[in-house]
């Protein structure tokens, strides 16, 4: 967990952190809403909670500061992962300045730059039918694989030879991400993207080319969607943003 690990550790040094005024854990999206509103894809434990408590403090997380909540997207245990995620992105919104973002939508980017190359996408994305038309070839890896999907297990053996890699944010909630940036390692663009996705320059010195990500600009308009179990696509009151590394 190094990239989290860096990520909590700038959240530290800069001193960030703040109450809590809301924890939602929604269907498909988890909202933590501090200074800033933080969102992470919704993980469910996938055992039986008759002896165990998913959340131990449950009803008591908002007693907690924003950064005592971020340390939970080191937790193993879903959906805390998710809340820890959440959070850590409400943070880091703080330390997002206009100069280092542009609106815009990251299947926009993909688009463009897999035109002709072989691309491949962790998680199966609302756009990939689009996406298909544009690229000479699209791999699309998905725990529950769809018709036209690869399974999530066969990553290991066809990622490698991906020339341009998207990879979902709820990787930092399954703690797969720095396993599947390694896999990208020889790709020619790797982007993350999605709700989940932290905006800090810091994915960048881990092979990141670009961030896809979101920005809560109306929080009670986006609480409001997640509690009536809106998937992304269906959430208003976000402002999408790119992130791009600048080359030297």
């Amino acid at each position: 967990m190094r990239i989290t690990r860096a990520l909590l550790d700038a959240i530290a040094s800069s001193g960030l952190d703040s109450e809590v005024r809301f924890v939602f854990v929604g269907a498909f999206i988890t909202a933590v809403w501090a200074k800033h509103m933080g969102m992470a894809y919704t993980i469910l434990p996938d055992k039986p909670h008759v002896d165990s408590l998913p959340i131990p403090k449950a009803g008591q997380l908002t007693e907690l500061s924003c950064y005592e909540l971020a340390q939970l997207a080191l937790s193993s245990e879903p959906p805390q992962t998710s809340i820890g995620v959440a959070a850590m992105n409400a943070l880091l919104v703080e330390t997002v300045r206009e100069d280092m973002i542009e609106d815009g939508d990251g299947a926009d980017v993909l688009a463009k730059v897999g035109e002709g190359k072989r691309v491949a996408l962790i998680g199966h994305f609302p756009f990939v039918k689009r996406l298909r038309s544009c690229v000479k070839e699209l791999m699309v890896f998905e725990k529950r694989p769809l018709e036209g999907d690869l399974h999530a297990e066969e990553v290991d053996n066809l990622l490698p030879s991906a020339q341009v890699v998207a990879i979902t944010g709820s990787a930092f909630v399954n703690h797969t991400i720095e396993h599947l940036l390694e896999l990208s390692r020889d790709a020619e663009f790797v982007m993350v993207i999605g709700p989940s996705s932290p905006l800090s320059e810091i994915l960048f010195e881990f092979g990141v080319d670009a961030i896809a990500g979101s920005i809560v600009v109306e929080p009670e308009v986006a609480l409001k969607c997640v509690s009536e179990g809106a998937v992304f696509r269906q959430l208003r009151g976000v402002r999408r943003v790119l992130m791009r590394r600048i080359r030297t």
